[in-house]
């Protein structure tokens, strides 16, 4: 009987030892509602209310606003030109007719050639609804020998508001 005793008490003193532990992590994880602070000498107690999620009401979502500005459409003959086989010394262009399909002025705020493109003309001024405009590109010698493609990125009061037209051709010197 002495031996069960002996047990009884190893029995009764680990599962204080494990109350023990299990009731310091409670207090380390906050879940009496106070957060340890950084240096662990003491707890803050936090002031974050707790409302039933029933009670939370969120704004619907704004209907997204996809245009700032009034935006119009464009049209172009073709989006791709394919000049073939050229020498960089012929100076050989190529244009691209766009057309305003939209109810408002379209108007250019960027128009860019890749590096071996040079933009020889474009619209001065805004193409008015149903209206036309040319834009006429270049090769130049920065374009390299062999085949090439290169992009004019055009920027517009569209949506979207850039555009890419390409120009593929196959220089020689």
């Amino acid at each position: 009987m002495e031996k069960q005793n002996k047990y009884e008490w190893i029995k009764i003193g680990l599962l204080a030892i494990i109350a023990t532990l299990v009731v310091f992590q409670t207090f380390q994880n906050g879940e009496d509602g106070r957060v340890a602070s950084n240096d662990n000498k003491e707890s803050k107690i936090q002031n974050t209310p707790i409302t039933p999620t029933e009670n939370i009401k969120l704004p619907p979502n704004p209907t997204p606003n996809t245009a700032l500005a009034p935006t119009t459409t464009m049209q172009f003959g073709s989006e791709n030109a394919d000049l073939g086989s050229i020498q960089v010394s012929d100076g050989k262009t190529h244009t691209y007719s766009v057309k305003n399909t939209g109810g408002i002025p379209l108007t250019f705020n960027s128009i860019k050639g890749d590096p071996g493109l040079e933009i020889v003309s474009q619209p001065s001024g805004s193409i008015p609804p149903g209206e036309s405009g040319e834009i006429t590109v270049k090769v130049t010698e920065d374009a390299g020998t062999g085949p090439i493609s290169k992009i004019v990125h055009i920027g517009a009061n569209t949506q979207p508001g850039h555009m890419h037209l390409t120009v593929n051709a196959n220089v020689t010197k």
